[in-house]
């Protein structure tokens, strides 16, 4: 999947396992995402991957 994206397996892991910010959860909440309100950033979700092709 790395070399579809044209990304380095380093970066995917590091994007994966970080937590996502609150401004990418906020814009998520725009666009119809999932509500995550009054989330504190201790308790922040980690990202989940997608399914594979």
């Amino acid at each position: 999947m790395c070399k579809v994206l044209k990304v380095s397996s380093s970066s995917y892991y590091y994007w994966l396992h970080h937590p996502v910010s609150l401004r990418e959860q906020k814009e998520q909440e725009l666009v119809g995402g999932t509500n995550k309100g009054g989330v504190s950033a201790e308790q922040v979700p980690l990202r989940e991957p997608q399914d594979q092709f």
